[in-house]
């Protein structure tokens, strides 16, 4: 969106990651309650995998199990991080 003088407030674009296997998937309104995620949130933060809060919802039986999409996206960006992300259960 741009203000008056060219100004851009926010920038939406995609991830340069592909995951072929789920290519047009979107998660159910279920996986999005369950992992604590939120679909208007603006960006995504490798800050947020040091919320044990966060944590306890990734690690979920519902969200683990059922959610590979949002699973896959947080595992990533920990690995982008060149961080350790060990959701196994």
């Amino acid at each position: 969106m741009a203000k008056k003088g060219g100004k851009v407030e926010h920038e939406c674009r995609t991830s340069g990651v592909v995951v072929e296997k789920m290519a047009e998937y979107m998660e159910t309104d279920e996986c999005i309650k369950a992992c604590g995620v939120d679909r208007k949130a603006i960006g995504i933060s490798s800050d947020t995998l040091l919320d044990p809060r966060v944590l306890n919802k990734l690690c979920s039986t519902a969200c683990y199990h059922k959610c590979p999409n949002i699973i896959e996206l947080y595992f990533n960006m920990a690995v982008g991080e060149e961080s350790i992300l060990a959701l196994s259960l």
